[in-house]
């Protein structure tokens, strides 16, 4: 099965906002980490190690949307859904400020992941496999 030819400005959206998430997911937990180990609490490490998977995989839907894998989108959306959680919470319980601009980002991949469904389907089902012409030309009507 080929994989699509072009790739929407919807799906570029979502593989920056995914990239750009999970650099800072890498960049809090690496963070998590040291404090955790500073203050002996294997809770706050073990978080820190979850967040590092969580960024990584974040990274890795980024670069199967640039490449318009099949799969990404399906995960894609589920990562989107989790992230804009994880951002509400922060919202309720924080009040913080950043959280605010990275739910709107992760929803916004969410909606844009959820508009471009047809753009993850080859184009065999649509291409026109006849044995007509496709122009005729010299036909002399106008």
């Amino acid at each position: 099965m080929g994989r699509p030819t072009y790739r929407p400005t919807t799906v570029t959206f979502a593989a920056f906002v995914a990239a750009i998430g999970g650099f800072w997911t890498l960049i809090d937990s690496g963070l998590l980490l040291v404090i955790g180990a500073s203050l002996d609490s294997p809770v706050v490490v073990a978080v820190g190690g979850f967040m590092i998977v969580f960024g990584l995989l974040r990274m890795l839907v980024a670069g199967a949307l640039f490449q318009m894998r099949t799969w990404s989108r399906p995960v894609g959306m589920l990562l989107f859904a989790l992230a804009a959680t994880v951002n509400i919470w922060g919202i309720v319980t924080t009040g913080a400020g950043g959280s605010v601009l990275a739910f709107v980002a992760n929803g916004g991949a969410l909606a844009a992941l959820a508009m471009s469904g047809d753009a993850f389907t080859p184009d065999v089902e649509r291409a026109d496999v006849s044995d007509k012409q496709a122009t005729k030309i010299g036909t002399g009507s106008r």
